[in-house]
C-alpha cells in the first residue's frame, strides 16, 4: 500500500500538542521582552555616568596652580612617623628596612626552590621577567625626582632582591610588585602559608617605603595593580608555553625508548633501572594508542 508523504505529515501535524506555539518570531519576542527588562537600569547607569562625568569636568574647580614639587598625599599622611624618623638615630629605621627586605628575600626564595623541585609551569618565572621588564622599560621613558626626606639606604646587611643604591627607579614599586606576585602563584598552587607571609610583606613593605619615603604612593598602588594584571595576562596564556614544554620531553622520551628497542634488538647490555623505566614509558605509550 502506497503511503503518501502528504497524509504522513498531515498526521504528524494533528498529533502535536495544539498548546505549542512554533513560531520563531515569538521566540524571538521573548527574548526582547527579557533585554528590555532591563532597559530602565541601563538607562539610569548611563545617565549617571554621563551626569557624574559633567560634575566633574564643569562644576567641580579642578586645581589649576602650579605646583612647584610633586604633591603625595600618603607622604602627608605619614608626615608624623616621616620626620621623627628621619631627626632620629638611623638604626631605628634601618631595622624596619631590614626586616621588610628580609621577608621578601625569604618569600622569593622560598617561591623560587619550589618552583624548581615541584613545578611543572612556566607561570610563575615567565610573570617576573614580564613584571621587572616592563617596569625597567617604564623607567627608562619616565622619572621622578627624589624626597627631601628620603632615607631608605643600605641597613648594615645585604639583600638578594632588594637594592640599597640611591637609584630613580620609583615608578612602579618592584617591592610590592613581587610580594604580590607571590600571593597569586601561592593562590595557584595552594600554599596558604606564602599567601598570608605575602599580603603581610606587601603591606609591611609599602608602609615603610612610604614614612622612609623610598616610593611615592602611586608607586605602590601602580606596582600591586600592574603585577596583578601581568601575571593574570602570562596565567591566560602560559598554556601554549607549558604544552609545547610537555611535548618536548615526551619527544625526548620517545627518542630514548626507540634507542633502547634498537639496543635490545642488537643485543646490548642495558641498565636494570633504565631499562625498568623503558619499559613503564613504552607500555604507557601502548595503552594510550
Amino acid at each position: 500500500m502506497a503511503i503518501h508523504k502528504e497524509n504522513i505529515d498531515n498526521q504528524n501535524q494533528n498529533t502535536e500538542d495544539p498548546d505549542m506555539d512554533h513560531n520563531p518570531d515569538n521566540n524571538s519576542n521573548i527574548n526582547n521582552n527579557n533585554e528590555n527588562k532591563y532597559l530602565p537600569a541601563k538607562i539610569i547607569i548611563v545617565s549617571t555616568f554621563i551626569l557624574l562625568f559633567f560634575i566633574s569636568k564643569y562644576l567641580i574647580v579642578l586645581p589649576t596652580y602650579k605646583v612647584q614639587c610633586i604633591f603625595d598625599l600618603g607622604f602627608f599622611i605619614t608626615e608624623w612617623l616621616s620626620t621623627p624618623l628621619f631627626n632620629l638615630d638611623s638604626s631605628i629605621r634601618h631595622f624596619f628596612i631590614l626586616i621588610t627586605s628580609t621577608g621578601i628575600d625569604f618569600m622569593a626564595t622560598y617561591m623560587l626552590i619550589i618552583y624548581v623541585i615541584w613545578g611543572k609551569s612556566w607561570r610563575f618565572p615567565l610573570s617576573i621577567l614580564l613584571f621587572y621588564g616592563v617596569r625597567f622599560m617604564i623607567q627608562k621613558m619616565f622619572k621622578m625626582p627624589y624626597n627631601s626626606l628620603y632615607m631608605y639606604d643600605y641597613p648594615g646587611f645585604p639583600s638578594l632582591f632588594i637594592s640599597y643604591s640611591k637609584f630613580n627607579d620609583f615608578f612602579y614599586s618592584g617591592h610590592c610588585g613581587l610580594p604580590v606576585l607571590c600571593a597569586l602563584e601561592a593562590v595557584k598552587t595552594k600554599n596558604k602559608f606564602i599567601l598570608v607571609f605575602a599580603i603581610l610583606n606587601m603591606c609591611s613593605v609599602g608602609l615603610v617605603l612610604i614614612v622612609t619615603r623610598g616610593h611615592y604612593t602611586i608607586d605602590i598602588i601602580s606596582g600591586i595593580i600592574v603585577a596583578h594584571y601581568l601575571y593574570k595576562v602570562t596565567d591566560k596564556y602560559i598554556y601554549l608555553l607549558d604544552n609545547n614544554m610537555i611535548l618536548q620531553i615526551e619527544s625526548a622520551e620517545s627518542r630514548e625508548y626507540e634507542k633502547y628497542l634498537k639496543a635490545k634488538k642488537e643485543g646490548y647490555n642495558i641498565v636494570k633501572d633504565d631499562e625498568e623505566e623503558l619499559k613503564n614509558f613504552g607500555n604507557a605509550k601502548k595503552n594510550t594508542k
